[in-house]
């Protein structure tokens, strides 16, 4: 899933630069719609079955920053598919130049909302997750490429 973003005056620091915690708004606003697109958004999610997508881990690093109205492009992914949650790499890439800006994952588990438990996912949704798992999976992260080793 590719979703795109202009970054706003209201994002930047003191040092004109977006604001680092924004990046996860991004990422919440990409994820939002890829489940959306799905028919599985967050609101479907709690009327429908009662759950929710707990974040249980967050890894950023970041690499160059993003100004005020550049656009960028937030690719996301869904990888580690288990009936319980996921986990989405994702990266932040400048659209007008192509750079890296930041990477990471963020991994989500299914919750019960009414008895705030874990829960697995029934049929119908799990092959939801599938699809997202399906279509996303030639993407390619920094984080996947492995370290070569020391000479």
């Amino acid at each position: 899933m590719i979703y795109r973003h202009r970054a706003t005056f209201d994002e930047m620091d003191f040092a004109r630069i977006t604001f680092f915690g924004r990046h996860f708004y991004w990422l919440e606003h990409a994820t939002t719609a890829w489940l959306i697109e799905k028919g599985i958004g967050f609101a479907t999610l709690d009327r429908e079955y009662g759950y929710g997508l707990a974040i249980i881990s967050v890894e950023c690093k970041y690499r160059a920053p993003v100004h005020i109205e550049q656009v960028v492009e937030i690719h996301l992914a869904v990888r580690d598919l288990t009936r319980r949650g996921f986990t989405t790499p994702f990266q932040i890439v400048r659209e007008a130049d192509s750079v890296l800006c930041a990477y990471g994952a963020i991994t989500r588990r299914l919750v019960d909302i009414k008895r705030v438990k874990g829960a697995e996912a029934p049929d119908d949704l799990y092959a939801k997750f599938e699809q997202m798992r399906d279509e996303s999976a030639a993407m390619t992260f920094p984080q996947d490429a492995v370290p070569s080793p020391r000479a």
